[in-house]
């Protein structure tokens, strides 16, 4: 008979606690395994900021800045959410050390990471540490996530579309749209079995469409006739043959020469204008525009004797399109983003150890990109649509540059932390042409049509010469700060944290002779009125 042998099995479980009763910090701490797991909109992590708590607002918007909306592919996000009593402009975004906070329009993002290239997330609304300034209202850390030593990675399809949403008692159907936002993440070593390091890629495109019906106002084909008639010369009469309109329907008489011109259709004030002509139809535009994006991450993490060296790449691009009524005066816009990062720690002793990181941000927008830009913006009294394209090739352009090194050494019982970090921001502001192509106003449309303009305007002047002149912008400025921190472990149940940091934020300058900075001088009266 065999003694059976003695078989022992030790389970360890750990849960972090919801309350961390050692930290007086309002703080949330968002996992990967968080991040892929709730159903978020347009997978944009941002909206979670208003989870933490002492956070208020509605998350990430889709307006204020050109290309906007809720995924990760604006160059310029726009977040409504603060805390302490303080605007979205004291909030501050960081991606693995690097500061992805506009240099240029506070608190808005120029970086918005695919949650499968993060590992982990922290939302503060309180008892910031020391080593980032610039954030009164929320303080928003992500660390990005590296290669193991094996291979591992995931594939997801966020789709949406308009029978897949839910009905109510007041909305049955849906106007078509639909959205593929793919998502796909590898990594593990460079080199299986050897020492070169690891790498981790994302990837994350977007394929999307929606369509939409408005009600427009513009000119009645028979108006369009009498123009012809009449004036065959004209500027107007060019434009409003050569341009119609198409995609509308429901088509229907809103406005005629009578009720325009009551007392004087008919006679020669109007040139004979009959007074029952239709000049005025009001219709439904149907249209279809795109957002299409990518954006793709990949990291490189090699470990040395005594140092650790990893580079981050970020790049993103974002096609959408304009449709107008006018099918001539469609355009296209394009934008674009890329963000590199390498940090180096050194490991000088078991107490003693240097982190030094340099990073570098580009965005770009051209709004439109493409378009028929050889006609003026033509606005008319009494029609809401107009002619010309719009915004000419408007091309913005923002470089942010981040720099900083800490050291850190523990000494008994104090982690001591000394560091210094520098950032450099651009605004470049190429609007040449938008700034070159005039904006006209009529009155009505029979001003329109004889070519008698009220307004001229959307041109750049010299206002010192008050001549014809260029608009280009482009602006910079430099922050520079130094902070000292110790973490004392006073007693077994008591840690203190002191901490001490300077800014000096700088001022801008000109780094063209189009772009001009300039001081309030008060008079010399005794109050503000005089």
């Amino acid at each position: 008979m065999v003694p059976g042998g003695e078989k022992q099995t030790i389970e360890v479980t750990s849960q972090a606690p919801l309350l961390d009763t050692a930290d007086t910090r309002l703080e949330e701490t968002l996992s990967t395994q968080t991040l892929s797991a709730l159903p978020l909109a347009g997978r944009n992590m941002i909206s979670l900021v208003t989870l933490a708590p002492g956070v208020t607002g509605l998350g990430v918007t889709s307006n204020g800045s050109p290309g906007s909306g809720r995924d990760n592919y604006s160059t310029e996000t726009q977040v409504d959410a603060s805390a302490n009593g303080q605007g979205a402009v004291g909030n501050m975004y960081v991606v693995d050390g690097l500061d992805v906070t506009s240099s240029i329009r506070a608190g808005v993002l120029n970086m918005t990471p695919n949650p499968d290239s993060v590992q982990e997330t922290s939302i503060q609304s309180n008892t910031y540490t020391v080593d980032y300034g610039r954030a009164s209202s929320i303080q928003m850390m992500m660390t990005t996530k590296s290669g193991t030593g094996t291979y591992h990675g995931n594939a997801s399809d966020y789709f949406t579309y308009q029978d897949w949403l839910a009905r109510t008692e007041f909305t049955r159907s849906y106007s078509p749209f639909h959205s593929n936002n793919i998502s796909a993440s590898i990594g593990g070593p460079i080199i299986p079995h050897h020492n070169a390091g690891f790498f981790f890629f994302t990837i994350e495109p977007l394929r999307s469409s929606a369509a939409s019906s408005s009600s427009i106002t513009f000119e009645d084909p028979a108006f369009t006739a009498f123009a012809s008639s009449a004036f065959p010369g004209t500027v107007a009469n060019k434009l409003l043959t050569t341009y119609p309109l198409s995609n509308v329907s429901n088509v229907s008489v809103s406005q005629t020469a009578a009720d325009l011109f009551p007392s004087t259709c008919g006679t020669a004030a109007t040139n004979g204008l009959p007074c029952g002509t239709a000049m005025v139809d009001t219709g439904d535009f149907s249209s279809s525009s795109y957002r299409n994006g990518l954006q793709y991450n990949v990291r490189i993490d090699k470990d040395l004797k005594q140092d650790r060296l990893y580079g981050n790449f970020y790049r993103t691009t974002l096609n959408s399109n304009g449709v107008a009524p006018r099918a001539a005066f469609n355009t296209t816009n394009n934008y674009y983003q890329y963000a590199l990062q390498i940090n180096e720690t050194h490991t000088f002793s078991p107490k003693t150890l240097n982190e030094a990181a340099f990073a570098v941000m580009r965005v770009e927008g051209i709004q439109p990109a493409t378009g028929l830009f050889t006609v003026p913006v033509v606005n008319v009294t009494s029609i809401g649509t107009g002619f010309g394209a719009g915004f000419a090739q408007g091309d913005f352009i923002q470089h942010n540059y981040h720099w900083r090194d800490v050291i850190t050494h523990t000494l008994k019982s104090h982690d001591l932390k000394i560091g210094y970090e520098g950032l450099f921001g651009d605004d470049v502001e190429v609007f040449n042409g938008p700034y070159d192509q005039p904006t006209f106003d009529f009155n009505s449309l029979l001003d329109l049509a004889k070519d008698n303009v009220y307004t001229e305007s959307g041109l750049a002047y010299n206002p010192l010469t008050g001549q014809r002149d260029q608009y280009n912008w482009n602006a910079a400025g430099v922050t520079n700060g130094a902070f000292a921190e110790d973490t004392w472990k006073a007693a077994r149940r008591v840690t203190l944290n002191f901490g001490l940091r300077w800014d000096d934020f700088g001022n801008p300058w000109s780094r063209s002779t189009n772009t001009a900075f300039s001081n309030f001088y008060l008079g010399a009266g005794q109050t503000e009125q005089q």
